[in-house]
This record gives structure tokens, C-alpha cells and sequence, in this order.
């Protein structure tokens, strides 16, 4: 009986490694392309320094944090878009005609916020969060002798993404959750090697998505009438990358891609000067992107402030920073030095208030950065209460 029990385990243990199921990452909606992807689609906090874990704002600025979702009208309806340059991707890779350049058709957002009664907010929102065309230049192939014809090559990378932020506030508490279903497609056209053109010389595209729930928790205390602090937090989220028939063949053993979203946590605290309107907004967070090979653990600092000028006009600034997460490892894929990515933004926003609304501008710049990755960024806001 002894011998039987020893050779079923032994049985089940060699099995288990046989069958075992390996995960490789998939970057390609990796936080890593947060140096130029991100669409910065936060309202009025874009122009402070994306500042506002411990702001109240409408349903513009729920993907901060949720508790910070807080409307006086009974439906608030907001729209933004956000135009980028063309950041040359020559001083990552080696080839000098690829650039990142802005996906025209998704960077924008629309949701609406309903106000149930004085504690409890909820709305829908429909967002590309994060979006971009990586362009591969142009390449010449040829289908048949004495023939030529030219191809775009590009990836256009973007995310459909529907969220349903809630916010309740008792006391001198407010709670929010966010709960989000996101759609990220990565749609590359050039040439391929397929099935039917082993040789290389079928023009076409190959698709790959990932469907992604995910979370955010968010609090604000209210310590005094000018002294607010906050906190968010989103759980990692792992999912499989799924491709068309174009993309690479099957991996072994059931072995499968995968795309990570760390998990993340920030705190911030907001000073509202005494007889003023004068605001002071400090964030912090902290990534954990180590999860993803190739990685490091990742620190950012916002900061902001914001000065009414009348009751029609206000205007803001504010800086925030967006490291580089590489770590400092030799690795073939990387041509430009450790910390290189690195970006400190600064920001500059104003609002132009009318009777039941208003129009927001924010410019987000990273030219003072040191490193070879410099954007610019425009996101405009309109919110109208009703």
C-alpha cells in the first residue's frame, strides 16, 4: 500500500511539471507606454499637475480617485479629447524612421454623473484612457517579379474602456469605487508570413486583445474646512492576450501570453488657504511593476495648486513626474541608457465658467526633462450641469 501511495504521487508530481502552464509577459499594454499613451483625460486636474486624491470634482476627475466624484447639479455631462506630438522612437530602437504619434480616432472620453441625493453619486463613463500609432516607416516588398509595391507599416494600440464610478459621503468622509471594463486592442497593418503567404508577401493585419475587469477603491477625509487628505488603491489585474490566426504560432505545452496591470496605491492631502479659493494639491504613488519582468517598482510626485481669478475664470499649474521603470539590467531591446525615460511634466490649465458650464484647457509639457523622451500634451474639457 506504501509503494502504491509513493508511485501515485510521484505519478502526480511528474504530470504536474510535464503539463505545467508557463506565462510569458506581453508588454504591449504594459504601464511602460505610459511614457506617451497616456491621454491624461482627468479634467481640471490635467492643468494642476494631474493632482487629486484629495480634491472633490465632477465626474471628470473619478479615475484619480472615485471619492473625489462629488456634483451640485442633479446630471453632469462631460466630454474631453486630448491631442499629443510625435515623439521619434529613433532613441529607443535602432531604426530611425519609427515614431509614436497620436491615435486620432480614440483620446477622448464622454460620461455623465447623476446625483441620487446630497451623499451618493454614480455615472457611466466611455473612455481611451491610454492610446497611440506606433509607426514602423514604410517597407518595400515584392509579389511578384519585376514588381514592387510599398507598405505603411504601424500598430494602432488603444483602449475602449466603460466605467462606473460611485461615491458616497457621510460625516467628513467620502468613499468611492470605480468599477471598469476595458477593451485593449492592438491592431498592427504591414507586411506578414502566413499560411497562405509563406514567403512573406501578403500585405494585412494581425490583431491582439485583452478583456480587463478591474477596481479602484478611494477615500477622502476632511480633517477641517481647509484641510483634506486622501487615498486610492487598484488591485493588480492579470489576463490573457489573445491573438488572431496571424500572429505567432501556438506556444508549447498550452503555454499562454499574458498582460499585467499592477497594482497601485496613492495618498494626497489638499490646503484650501482661509477667505480664499486657493488651492494646494500634493499627490504621491507607488506602482509595483516589478511584477513584470524587466521591471522596477515605480514613484511618482504631483503636485498642484489653483488660483480663481473672478468668478468666471480660474487658473492652474503643477508638475508631476513619470519615471523610468526599466531596470538597470543590460537588456538587447533597450538603446538608450537607464533612467533616459524618465519625464518631469509641468502643467498649466484654465477654466472659463458660464451659467450651467464650463470649458477647461490643460497643457501638460516634459521638454524640461533630462532624458531623450520629451511630449507635449493638450487636453480640453467640457462639462455641462443640468
Amino acid at each position: 500500500m506504501r509503494t502504491l501511495v509513493i508511485g501515485i504521487l510521484l505519478i502526480l508530481i511528474s504530470s504536474k511539471s510535464i503539463y505545467s502552464q508557463k506565462e510569458y509577459d506581453d508588454n504591449t499594454f504594459a504601464p511602460f507606454w505610459e511614457m506617451y499613451s497616456s491621454n491624461y483625460l482627468n479634467g481640471i486636474s490635467s492643468g494642476k499637475g494631474n493632482t487629486g486624491i484629495a480634491s472633490e470634482s465632477g465626474i471628470s476627475g473619478a479615475f484619480i480617485n472615485p471619492a473625489s466624484f462629488k456634483q451640485k447639479n442633479k446630471f453632469d455631462l462631460n466630454v474631453q479629447y486630448t491631442v499629443k506630438t510625435i515623439q521619434p522612437y529613433s532613441a529607443i530602437y535602432f531604426a530611425s524612421d519609427w515614431e509614436l504619434r497620436q491615435n486620432w480616432l480614440f483620446s477622448g472620453s464622454v460620461g455623465l454623473g447623476y446625483k441620487v441625493n446630497k451623499n451618493l453619486q454614480v455615472g457611466l463613463v466611455y473612455s481611451n484612457p491610454a492610446s497611440f500609432l506606433f509607426s514602423y516607416g514604410t517597407t518595400t516588398f515584392y509579389p511578384t517579379y519585376g514588381s514592387s509595391s510599398e507598405i505603411d507599416e504601424y500598430s494602432r494600440i488603444h483602449a475602449h474602456q466603460f466605467s462606473i464610478p460611485v461615491s458616497y459621503s457621510f460625516g467628513k468622509f467620502n468613499l468611492g469605487l470605480d468599477l471598469s471594463y476595458s477593451i485593449l486592442i492592438d491592431d498592427m497593418h504591414g507586411l506578414f508570413t502566413t499560411i497562405t503567404e509563406p514567403d512573406g508577401t501578403g500585405e494585412g493585419e494581425s490583431i491582439s486583445r485583452v478583456n480587463r475587469f478591474s477596481a479602484q477603491l478611494g477615500a477622502i477625509y476632511n480633517l477641517s474646512d481647509f484641510v483634506s487628505i486622501g487615498a486610492t488603491v487598484r488591485p493588480c489585474v492579470k489576463n490573457t492576450v489573445h491573438y488572431d490566426d496571424a500572429n505567432p504560432a501556438p506556444l508549447p505545452n498550452n503555454d499562454i501570453f499574458v498582460s499585467k496591470l499592477p497594482w497601485r496605491a496613492g495618498v494626497g492631502f489638499e490646503y484650501r488657504f482661509p477667505n480664499s479659493d486657493i488651492k494646494i494639491d500634493g499627490d504621491y504613488y507607488y506602482e509595483h511593476t516589478s511584477v513584470i519582468d524587466g521591471f522596477k517598482d515605480k514613484f511618482d510626485l504631483n503636485l498642484g495648486a489653483e488660483f480663481p481669478i473672478n468668478k468666471k475664470f480660474t487658473v492652474r499649474t503643477g508638475f508631476f513626474t513619470l519615471m523610468d521603470e526599466r531596470t538597470n539590467t543590460t537588456n538587447s531591446e533597450w538603446t538608450v541608457a537607464f533612467n533616459q525615460y524618465q519625464q518631469y511634466f509641468l502643467t498649466l490649465g484654465g477654466t472659463i465658467n458660464f451659467k450651467n458650464a464650463d470649458l477647461t484647457a490643460s497643457l501638460l509639457d516634459s521638454h524640461m526633462s533630462p532624458g531623450t523622451i520629451k511630449n507635449t500634451y493638450l487636453n480640453t474639457s467640457f462639462s455641462y450641469h443640468f
